[in-house]
């Protein structure tokens, strides 16, 4: 490796833990999301059966990974840290190699050092989760990863590799399966269309063979989980848990829940294709002014140390220009056009060229971020869902900005030096924006969000929190006082991080009441294992769940389950404001009744 090449590697890993020890202990939800995370792989680590014991609808690895490390290190929100944070760098080398196969050591560089600063340790919301430390859905970050890794293996395939780097991707492939079904779709489609396009070159070898290796290889994963759920579920029960959430797919009811529709942008498809276009032409402005004024310099001129920092200042001031008319949350609107015309052209070189590597490297990779984006289809987004599925457009954006643009004004006899040194103006502008949002969340005192930063959870479990934080730590602390170590705590529809953290096992094995769970597993099954084992004790955590055109909890949905809790409970405590009864935050204690 050169000196230059450690030199970027040293600068993007001091980079990396300036921005875990940035955020530290502060990125996952107290309510939402990883609480379910970190509950799934507790209990499977104390033997729970996943799919029986405990209701999931993703696919096994994840849980059954997490929990393997619960059982090697300890149970506690450090352990999954440590092995998330590992997980990050792993992501952030497999950028790095992918991208410098067909970006210079700039644009590769450049690439690892925005998915570190905007999505890897970001916060844009009052709910954390989206980042890479604590994720909402580890399916999603895993996936990712694996779909990265089996693209680096056939690319090794591509460039004179032996045919097990065939097998190695298909086995990747195989264990994205059992994750999540977008990112196993993103990362299929791409891998079988850079084997496809090494089996065509004249350059292959053993075509048969390598085919055969990563059919065989990427079978093997799912065969082998469906052996081991087979030996706990019924064989029909062992197929539909080992779908994940393919199962899913299909719902009508879960489709036109008003959230999912709003992630698709399909809630106002004309509005959001107007955007689309609107960031597009932006795009083009910002990024394509520095591109005509560098055709009209001298190329040793536009090369000077001046011209770079002209250039540099152009970058910052147009980004500058564009985010006054316009909001930092639709800069991903333009992504699907600029991965269809980039796909476009490297989809002719690859047909015109018997084997170019390069090429067939940088076109899959094209379309596993496009496929990432399907998602969000007419609404693409860096933050929410974006901030894993996301990182491939990105990554493909900022390699065609920071080198393939500026080198194709080199191979014209121009300098590339102007138009480059401008791109990464704007991409200052671009990161420091999403810096300064994130710290605003992990450090002020957001509009709306405030509150005294507490630790909710002790020694390796402490998570640091303001809004909901000194509500959720109170009656963490009263529930702590009123349940033995063996009684059971129902938290509804929302909060099971408190089981995780008082390691008190919830009554049933749906642990999540939202709209989505309720839809996908039957309410009257789950009042029915209620009464068969009921709670020592209920925490109502209030949650609006407005945003998937459902009403309150008991009052629009779920109403069978709080109308048991109801009859069978009176409250004893509160904290903050009362649950359900208004847009306040607060937690509701309830007991048996005498």
């Amino acid at each position: 490796m050169k000196g230059a090449q450690l030199a970027a590697h040293a600068a993007l890993a001091l980079l990396g833990a300036a921005l875990l020890a940035w955020s530290w202990g502060q990125w996952p939800d107290v309510q939402v999301d990883f609480g379910r995370e970190l509950y799934a792989s507790w209990r499977v680590a104390a033997g729970d059966r996943l799919y029986s014991d405990l209701a999931w609808f993703n696919g096994p690895l994840s849980v059954w990974w997490n929990a393997l490390w619960f059982r090697a290190l300890g149970t506690s929100l450090m352990t999954l840290v440590a092995v998330n944070v590992a997980t990050l760098g792993l992501t952030a080398l497999l950028l790095q190699r992918l991208a410098s196969r067909w970006s210079g050591p700039a644009g590769a560089a450049a690439s690892v050092a925005v998915f570190l600063t905007v999505f890897a340790f970001s916060r844009y919301a009052a709910y954390g989760n989206y980042n890479f430390v604590t994720p909402y859905s580890h399916e999603l970050t895993h996936g990712l990863v694996l779909a990265l890794g089996a693209l680096a293996a056939l690319g090794r395939l591509g460039r004179g590799g032996r045919p097990w780097w065939a097998g190695l991707a298909g086995l990747l492939v195989g264990l994205a399966f059992l994750t999540k079904a977008e990112v196993f779709a993103a990362g299929a489609g791409a891998a079988i269309l850079r084997l496809g396009l090494h089996l065509r070159s004249p350059v292959a070898a053993s075509r048969g063979r390598v085919a055969a290796l990563f059919v065989a290889a990427a079978a093997a994963p799912p065969l082998l989980a469906w052996l081991r759920l087979r030996s706990t579920l019924e064989p029909q029960e062992a197929l539909r848990a080992l779908a994940g959430s393919w199962a899913y797919l299909g719902d009508r009811e879960l489709s036109e829940l008003t959230f999912y529709r709003r992630m698709l942008g399909i809630d106002a498809p004309i509005r959001n294709l107007w955007r689309m276009a609107h960031w597009t032409l932006g795009y083009a402005l910002v990024f394509g002014a520095p591109l005509l004024l560098a055709l009209r310099l001298e190329r040793a001129s536009a090369g000077t140390r001046t011209a770079r920092g002209v250039a540099f200042a152009l970058g910052i001031t147009l980004a500058l220009i564009g985010s006054a008319r316009a909001s930092w949350l639709d800069v991903a609107r333009p992504l699907p056009v600029l991965l269809l015309a980039a796909g476009a052209v490297l989809a002719g070189r690859c047909l015109r060229s018997g084997h170019d590597a390069r090429a067939a490297d940088h076109l899959a990779f094209v379309v596993l971020a496009g496929l990432c984006l399907a998602k969000l289809a007419l609404a693409p987004a860096i933050r929410h869902y974006g901030f894993a599925l996301g990182v491939p457009a990105m990554v493909v954006v900022v390699t065609l900005v920071v080198d393939g643009l500026p080198s194709r004004l080199e191979a014209r006899g121009r300098s590339g030096a102007f138009p480059r040194a401008a791109a990464l103006g704007t991409l200052t502008v671009f990161v420091g924006a999403h810096l300064a949002e994130s710290h605003v969340w992990y450090h002020g005192q957001p509009r709306g969000f405030g509150g005294e930063r507490v630790a909710v959870g002790r020694e390796g479990d402490r998570i640091v929190a303001g809004w909901r934080g000194e509500q959720m730590r109170d009656a963490l602390g009263d529930l702590e006082t009123r349940l033995g170590p063996d009684e059971t705590l129902l938290v509804v529809p929302e909060g099971v991080l408190l089981n995780y953290l008082l390691r008190r096992r919830s009554p049933t094995p749906v642990v999540s009441f939202m709209p989505p769970e309720l839809i996908i597993w039957d309410e009257q099954t789950i009042v029915a294992d209620l009464e068969a084992d009921p709670p020592a004790a209920v925490a109502i955590v209030h949650k609006d769940t407005s945003e998937y055109g459902r009403g309150i909890f008991g009052a629009g949905y779920g109403d069978a389950i709080m109308g048991w809790i109801r009859e069978s409970y009176r409250p004893v405590a509160n904290f903050g404001a009362v649950p359900l009864t208004s847009s306040r935050f607060g937690v509701q204690v309830l007991v048996p009744r005498e």
